[in-house]
């Protein structure tokens, strides 16, 4: 959906940027938050 690799995913939960919870063993990102992360990136990148 991205276009980033799970590095990068992963790093943007380590940093705060991007808000993920574990349910079990698994990781999961909501599409709320990742849309919202997505639409952050936009604007920060914008020309």
């Amino acid at each position: 959906m991205t276009g980033h690799t799970r590095s990068a995913i992963y790093e943007a939960i380590a940093r705060g940027d991007l808000h993920s919870f574990k349910s079990g063993k698994r990781r999961l990102i909501l599409i709320e938050e990742l849309q919202a992360w997505i639409r952050r990136l936009a604007k920060g990148n914008a020309r």
